[in-house]
Order: C-alpha cells, then structure tokens, then sequence
C-alpha cells in the first residue's frame, strides 16, 4: 500500500501569511498595487492561500499571474518560491515528473543564490515526487540531502514559509515503513516528533502522531495503534484539521478486527464528518479505501457495498474534473516554458545559440507530443481504477446475497432438525408405546410402517437438512464433503457418480469451500433433472494457485446459445462470479461437461 496520505498531509506544513488577512482583502491589495513587486506578493499569497484550502484551480490561476509579473530571466528568491509552489501544485495535481523538474528548478538557483534552506526544500520537493513515482531509493537520497541542507538556525523571513526537519525526519520515516523498516521507521519518526514539539508545529504533530499508530499497526500493535491515533485526533480537532480526522477515523476501523460495533462507530463518525464538514476530496478517498480494506475483511458486506459506492462516485467525479483541468495546467505550463524560450531567442545573438535554441523548440514539442500520450494513459488508468471499483463492488453485492441465502439455508436447516425432525420423533416416541394387545394383525402390522414411514421422514429431514447446510465442510473440508455428497447422490438414485480428486488440496476460506460446494450441487441437481444420464463425473484437479473443477454425464445435452436464465444457472453465475471463475461449457448429443478455473489466490 503507497502511504501517498502521509506526505499529502505533511505538504500542508506551513502557516502561509495569505491567512492572516482574509483572501478578499488580499485580492483588493493585489488591484490597488501600484508597483510590479506589490503585485507579485500579493498574487503569490492569494496562490499559497488557495493550495491551503485545497482549491488547486485557482492557486494555478493566481501563480500564473505572479509568473506573468515576475521577470523569468531573474534569478532570485522570488523566482524560486515560483519554482517551488509550482513542484508542490504539480505534485498534488499527480503530475510527479513535471514536479521533480520544477523541483530541480528550485536547487539549481538556489545553488547559485547559495541559500541552503531554499536548497534543503528543493531536495525536499524533488524526494516526496520521486516517492509518488516509486523511486524509494532516490526518494530517501533527495530527503537526506534536504536534511543536510537545513540551516543550524532559521530567523529570516521569507515569501514562503519553509520545510524544516520535523517534515524531512517524517517522510524518512514513511519511506521506512514502506520498506517494512519498522525499527528504522520509529527512530526517524521520533526525531520528527521532537523537532515538531521544540518549535511547536502544530499539523506536524498531528501527521506524525498518526505516522506512529500506522507503524504499530503494521508491527500489529494495535493498542499502541489506538493511542497514538487517538493523540492524532485529539491535537487535529483543537486545530481544526478534519482531514486528519477523517483519515484517523478510517485507519482506526483497522484497529478492531473483532469487534464490529466499534468499526461501525467510527465509520459513522467519519461519514457524520464528510456531511457537515468540506473535506478534502483526496483524503475522503484514502477514507473510503481504508475502510473498504476493513470491511471486506471482516465480511462487513452491506457497509463494504455502500463504501464502494461513494468511491466509485468520487472517482467519477475526480475522472471528469481532472480530465480537463490537469490538461489545462500542463498547457499553461508549455506556455510559460515556451515564452521563456521566446524571451532568451530576443537575447541570443550567434547562430550557434539559435541552433541550441531551436533544439530546444524541438524538444519542447516532443514534450508535448509525450505530455498528450500521458494524459491519455492517466485518464485510461483512472478509467480502469473505476472500472475496478464496480467490479469489486457487484461481487460485494453478490457476496452479500450468498450471505444472505446461507443464513436463511441455516434458519431452515435448524428448524427442520430441531422442530419438524423432534416432533417426528416425539411422534414415534407415542406410537411405540401404545398397548399392542388390545390391536388386531392387521393394525398391528399398520403401526409398524407408520413407525417405519416416520424414520424414513426423519431420514429425509436429516439429509435435507444436510444439505441446507454442509456441516461436514466446516470439520472434514471440501473433498470430503463432496465425495460423501456423491456417494449419497449414487445411493439413492439409480445412476452411477464417480468422484476423483489429483494434486495437493489447498484448504480455502470455508466461504469460498460453501460457495464451491453450492455450485456442484446445482450441477449434479441439473444432471439428475434434465440430463437422462445414467453416469456422472465430478473432477477436481489443483495444479499449483490453480483448481480446475469438470463436472460431466453422458446425457441428452442442451444447446449451449440457448440455456434457460432459470433460478438454477442464475445461482450458478452468481456463484462463479464471487468466486471470480470461469466457466465453460461444452455439451452435445453424447452430454455434457462444465469445466471450472479458480485462481486460488483470489479467493484464499
């Protein structure tokens, strides 16, 4: 699992002085400047006010304005800030290899500005976007040599507040855990925590304080999990960060395994909190996913299909936005790199340089040509990301019917074989002990098949209480279980069924060994009904995360193109879907054969 909520919070570090005015008034300042510098701190404030609030759109609007006034053959402290508040939108915005450009914009003249803090949070930029990428090993380098940057003491004030050594020491600390480095994780997280407490870094310490309770819980310390969860939630509600809340909600349903009162509390808690509160689309989504993760765990199904739900929505809805905007940013973007190009044309003099230049146009369309490819996978992978989600969410639905139908098989199950099977042997029971002398031959011999007629009910009762409900699945396993179904399918009917079983069995969830079982029987009752076979074959076959299971007769056959949408083949689809199979069938005059593949990995 990518820990892309950690770093997403941590990107929120800073207090940004935009906030202390409200952004109106900012705006108003903005339009009564009478000076390009007024302009370009205004402008930038407004930027780093909207990605606070987490209105993407129009912080890009409000630092293109600032890029459009600040002089980009300039290189000073400005232009960086520029450089780094576009790594950053780029990053949220999931544009992670224009982020690291951008990023490395941001060394490079702080380099030359030699402003180690500025170099420190290019190198900072650069490792969260690598991180994104999956690059963890030249994420943590780029995050170590920010470390390494950081000034022993900061006072100056800047356009832009900094990243200090609680966000640097934190995201080492995700890398870890990504790495299942729990120890390694713990120490970098501790060193966060107390830098985030010297200088009293309020979000910090809510982000890091979670950090701590998602190693435990990886480290199955859930007590310890709870705690450091419910610090995270206590020091984000006195801060007003209910995206941290949110997200602590969803990682606690994780915390109680077995207890599912306490994971429906905190799911209501989190929904209660989506409703009355503007919650960060993404963090709503790491939300939705973390409490898909515990629901289909523990079998939550109508909550898992509700959650499902609300994710298909959002993604939906981030799918159509994103589509257009994230285009529109990246052209904005070719176009302010392609005015800074025209602007160096102007300066250029020899025609060596113009050559240089032109390669550089070249380049640049390549760029744009590339850029379109990947807005078309990105929007194919959202596309299938969506797709996913309904899959996953019409197996919960089927999932939940088979539960459904199950419990009822069950209640009917009990009921045969604790009423109707006790009043047939409480009827026996009387009718043994009537007073035989005084009955003559013939009722005499009467009561004898009334008793006899009665234990044969009972018989009846029990196997199809049996049936209803497969006890033996839960004490002997799935072979077992069907090699006694066949053997009792063949005595009480008056056609032969073998039943063969090669490779290692692999034991399976007792769900998925019922829904198995289900299927087989649904067969074998079509065989008996509509087949007029006189011989059948149940095969189970595992070949490594593999079963193939064939079930064959020598019947009539059927048309294939033309099989009834009765009860029957709608249990069997429904079945094979849950199980995530597939199903051929392949019958003619001479019979049938179903044949089963079941990739065991999906469903153990």
């Amino acid at each position: 699992m990518k820990y892309f909520i950690f770093i997403l919070f941590l990107l929120f570090v800073t207090v940004f002085k935009a906030q202390t005015l409200p952004v109106e008034t900012t705006i108003q300042n903005f339009k009564k400047c009478q000076n390009k510098e007024c302009k370009i701190k205004n402008s930038f404030f407004v930027a780093e006010y909207y990605l606070e609030v987490d209105q993407l759109n129009l912080s890009q609007k409000w630092l293109d304005i600032t890029k459009n006034l600040n002089s980009e053959n300039k290189n000073d402290t400005t232009s960086v800030f520029i450089n780094s508040l576009q790594s950053e939108l780029f990053y949220y915005n999931g544009l992670f290899q224009f982020g690291v450009n951008e990023a490395e914009k941001v060394i490079t003249n702080s380099t030359q500005l030699k402003d180690s803090l500025l170099i420190s949070n290019g190198y900072f930029f650069k490792g969260i976007n690598l991180y994104e990428l999956n690059n963890m090993e030249e994420a943590e380098k780029m995050l170590w040599k920010s470390r390494n940057f950081q000034p022993r003491n900061f006072h100056k004030k800047q356009l832009r507040s900094a990243i200090f050594k609680e966000h640097v020491y934190n995201n080492l600390a995700q890398i870890k855990l990504h790495l299942k480095e729990s120890d390694s994780a713990i120490w970098y997280n501790s060193k966060a925590y107390e830098f985030a407490q010297k200088s009293n870094s309020k979000r910090a310490i809510s982000n890091i304080e979670q950090t701590f309770s998602l190693i435990y819980i990886d480290q199955n310390k859930r007590d310890n999990a709870i705690e450091y969860l419910q610090k995270s939630i206590q020091s984000a509600i006195e801060n007003n960060y209910d995206d941290i809340v949110l997200a602590n909600y969803g990682y606690l349903l994780n915390c109680y395994p077995t207890d599912e009162n306490e994971r429906n509390r905190w799911f209501e808690k989190g929904l209660t909190l989506i409703r009355e509160k503007k919650v960060n689309v993404s963090y709503q989504v790491i939300f939705y996913k973390t409490v898909i993760k515990a629901f289909k765990k523990n079998d939550q199904l109508k909550q898992l299909v509700f959650a499902q739900e609300q994710l298909i929505k959002i993604n939906q809805q981030i799918s159509l936005f994103n589509n257009d905007y994230i285009q529109t940013i990246a052209r904005e973007y070719l176009k302010t790199e392609n005015k800074l190009l025209k602007q160096e044309l102007r300066l250029i003099k020899s025609s060596k340089e113009k050559q240089i230049f032109y390669l550089v146009v070249t380049v640049l369309a390549l760029l744009s040509i590339g850029l379109w490819y990947f807005f078309k996978q990105r929007q194919h992978q959202k596309n299938q990301e969506i797709e996913t989600l309904k899959q996953n969410q019409d197996i919960a639905k089927l999932e939940a019917l088979i539960d459904g139908e199950e419990k009822e098989r069950r209640r009917i199950a009990q009921e045969l074989h604790d009423g109707l099977n006790g009043d047939l042997a409480a009827i026996k029971y009387r009718l043994s002990t009537l007073d035989e002398s005084g009955l003559s031959a013939i009722d005499s011999k009467n009561l004898f098949k009334v008793i006899d007629m009665i234990d044969d009910s009972c018989a009846q009762v029990r196997s199809i209480s049996h049936n209803l409900m497969p006890s033996s699945i839960m004490h002997f396993g799935l072979i077992e279980t069907i090699k006694q179904y066949c053997l009792k399918i063949e005595t009480t009917n008056l056609f032969k069924i073998d039943f063969q079983s090669f490779g290692n069995y692999i034991e399976l969830s007792k769900k998925s060994e019922t829904v198995i079982y289900r299927i087989i029987q649904e067969l074998v009752t079509n065989i008996l009904k509509h087949a007029k076979a006189t011989e059948a074959l149940v095969q189970f076959n595992y070949r490594e995360d593999e079963l193939f299971i064939t079930v064959e007769d020598n019947g009539i056959g059927f048309d294939v193109n033309a099989i009834s949408k009765g009860i029957g083949h709608d249990n069997i689809k429904t079945r094979i879907d849950v199980l995530n199979a597939h199903l051929n069938v392949d019958s003619s005059s001479a019979g049938t054969s179903y044949t089963i593949s079941i990739d065991l990995n999906k469903v153990k």
